[in-house]
């Protein structure tokens, strides 16, 4: 990753020469392939210290939210200085970290590998197509961000709820909605740095790092709510052992909680990649 200054002046749309807009993506390019490293080892010693033992779903998501939000705070105050990637790196680390939580969860189903690849899988071809876009959209997308943005907080509000209502019918409706809005997230910030309107490599970095990270933990969080919903549903059949008076007493999970706590920490992300 080319070393320099974090961002370049410009007096108004498009007033950055192709040079400067050419470095401030490639930069983006490099220092999002770098937020891979320690989003991994922090999700990797996350599911070696038990995080998902440790901390219960409310409890989570308050660290998530508090931690998130500090660290993002740090990033823009930061984002024109030298501290300003080392801080991002910290950031992405703690992303990895609470991320572990539904990891351990999903990989300790029986084919809970085979999702998490799928889910990466599927990230990945999003970016490519949404970076293809980039190149290939001419208009304005300002207007339609805007309106994503409205449809991102809804989707908080219905997340909130759902935390309540613990339905996996919702569930998986809020994480198709996630990826949706999220991938265009992706298309908009990255044609905001080719076109010179965001200069500032940090900042892009963060806006499309967020994107990603939502579109992969919806991913496979949709496909594995699927499919605990299907074994909660069997189960929901099967008459416990134990019996009270008022008749059989029936299994119930946890699943719904613990993924509704994961879309409600997720959106929190939605103003840091709009308010450009």
């Amino acid at each position: 990753m080319e070393q320099g200054m974090q961002s370049y002046p410009m007096s108004g749309y498009g007033a950055a020469t192709a040079a400067e807009r050419n470095r401030v993506l490639r930069n983006t390019y490099w220092l999002l392939a770098l937020t891979m490293v320690p989003t991994v080892l922090g999700a990797w010693l996350g599911m070696a210290l038990g995080i998902n033992k440790i901390l219960s779903p409310g409890i989570g998501l308050v660290v998530f939210l508090v931690g998130a939000f500090g660290f993002m705070f740090a990033i823009e105050k930061n984002k024109n200085s030298a501290a300003g990637v080392p801080i991002l790196l910290g950031f992405t680390f703690f992303m990895g970290l609470m991320l572990s939580r539904m990891l351990a969860i999903v990989l300790g189903m029986g084919n809970g590998a085979s999702l998490v690849m799928m889910a990466f899988a599927g990230t990945g071809a999003v970016f490519l197509g949404m970076a293809t876009l980039s190149t290939l959209v001419k208009r304005d997308l300002s207007s339609m961000a805007k309106f994503m943005t409205i449809g991102a907080i809804l989707v908080l509000v219905a997340g909130i709820a759902n935390f309540f209502i613990q339905s996996a019918a919702l569930m998986i409706t809020l994480a198709v909605l996630i990826i949706g809005i999220f991938s265009f997230f992706i298309l908009y910030d990255l044609k905001r740095v080719r076109e010179g309107e965001e200069t500032n490599y940090i900042t892009a970095t963060l806006g499309v790092y967020l994107s990603l990270y939502n579109i992969f933990r919806a991913c496979w969080r949709s496909s594995a709510s699927a499919a605990a919903a299907a074994t909660d549903c069997a189960a929901a059949n099967r008459p416990d052992e134990r019996r009270g008076p008022s008749g059989p007493r029936f299994h119930c999970s946890n699943t719904a909680i613990d993924s509704t706590c994961a879309v409600c920490g997720n959106m929190f992300t939605t103003p840091a990649s709009v308010q450009r």
